[in-house]
């Protein structure tokens, strides 16, 4: 069968990637089903490690200064989720399979762990046929109570196998990871911000539009 192609591009941004539309109209592939598996969880923490200073004499008191005990680091924990959403107009999935709270933070102790807790969230994204526009990690958020945490890319695979960019008709599973501040409270918010398409041959255009989703709190 014979295919037209049409050149499609981001609004406002000339020389950037394609869109390909199918010639039969209204034919679209349906999308792949996916399952989730946790085999590739996020490593878990040994649990917090309390420890206990030495108490030492003052020479001049001749009295032992008091006993601190560290805090215990909050334990991680994952929880399976069954949520996902859609953009009808490029025909993307997004199914939310799991989420871990209290990421253990790699590499010793960095400066952000006193004040940042690492979120997970385990993803299936399946890329619309009609049209050629991917689905990449950096169009994820997390909204944690009032504030907005973007998908960080800083642990590599450390933390777990990590989501890919998903083409047309591919189906990716991987690993979302977010930083969002300790303590804070509030359902937890996936969104996908979708950035505006033009079609240049046509004229026709897809605005800039966000989907969201809650996953938990």
């Amino acid at each position: 069968m014979t295919t037209l192609k049409h050149a499609f591009r981001p609004a406002g941004t000339p020389g950037s990637r394609s869109l390909r539309r199918l010639a039969m109209v209204g034919m679209i592939a349906p999308l792949i089903a996916v399952t989730g598996c946790s085999a590739d969880s996020p490593a878990t923490t040994d649990g917090a490690t309390t420890t206990q200073s030495t108490p030492s004499t003052s020479a001049a008191s001749g009295t032992a200064n008091p006993t601190t005990t560290a805090t215990p680091a909050p334990s991680q924990t994952n929880r399976a989720v069954k949520v996902s959403v859609k953009d009808a107009q490029l025909g993307h999935t997004v199914k939310v399979l799991e989420i871990a709270r209290n990421v253990r933070w790699p590499g010793g102790a960095p400066v952000g762990k006193a004040t940042y807790e690492i979120v997970g969230v385990k993803v299936a994204v399946t890329a619309g046929t009609r049209y050629s526009a991917t689905v990449e990690p950096k169009m994820f958020t997390l909204k944690a109570g009032t504030q907005t945490a973007p998908a960080t890319s800083e642990f590599g695979k450390e933390l777990g196998r990590p989501l890919t960019v998903a083409k047309r008709g591919e189906t990716k599973t991987g690993w979302l990871f977010f930083k969002v501040t300790r303590g804070s409270t509030g359902p937890l918010t996936l969104v996908l911000a979708r950035p505006a398409y033009k079609v240049s041959t046509t004229g026709k255009s897809f605005p800039a539009k966000q989907f969201s989703v809650k996953i938990g709190g």
